[in-house]
């Protein structure tokens, strides 16, 4: 049930409903805390609203790191609606203090603005207080029309200590499985 009050929850598009709805805790996930800032609705890019309810059926749910931890919903959804309108947007945060991890989580409504937003942000532009560049890539290999896409076995790993090598790397996730590359 989690993901479907996710949605619901960051689905909210009416100022109407959005007056009623300023902080609300998920209970169902724990890592997502969803904020709407009522401040600045009617300031909104008419480009970025739409009138659709659910995303185009290619659309891609895109994993974003480098994301500075002060950073907020109503931040984020500024800085990635200049690509195309936003569908849903969770920040991932630690359970137990509700602090921002440093990445979250984007799905717009078209391909077309995920891949957009990709092109501009991905190891290009570097926020503040941040060394490193926005990390913006597909979340997953979704299926798309029944069937699978090249399915890739990659894992992310970031935030790694500077003085390790690929040994070290290797050695430290040798346990789980065999690395291939």
């Amino acid at each position: 049930t989690g993901k479907r009050c996710c949605a619901w929850l960051s689905g909210i598009r009416s100022a109407a409903v959005r007056h009623f709805v300023k902080s609300v805790l998920c209970l169902c996930c724990p890592v997502s805390v969803f904020h709407v800032d009522l401040s600045n609705t009617s300031n909104m890019n008419p480009s970025t609203q739409t009138s659709q309810t659910e995303p185009d059926p290619d659309a891609i749910k895109m994993f974003v790191g480098q994301i500075p931890r002060n950073m907020d919903e109503n931040d984020l959804r500024k800085l990635f609606e200049d690509y195309g309108p936003v569908y849903q947007l969770n920040i991932l945060r630690d359970k137990n203090t509700g602090q921002s991890k440093g990445c979250c989580f984007v799905t717009f409504y078209t391909r077309k603005a995920a891949l957009d937003a990709q092109n501009a942000l991905h190891n290009v532009k570097t926020l503040p207080m941040m060394h490193h560049p926005i990390q913006m890539k597909p979340a997953d290999s979704e299926k798309r029309n029944g069937e699978h896409q090249n399915e890739e076995r990659k894992l992310f790993v970031g935030m790694l200590c500077k003085k390790l090598n690929e040994n070290d790397v290797r050695m430290m996730f040798a346990p789980f499985g065999t690395i291939e590359d």
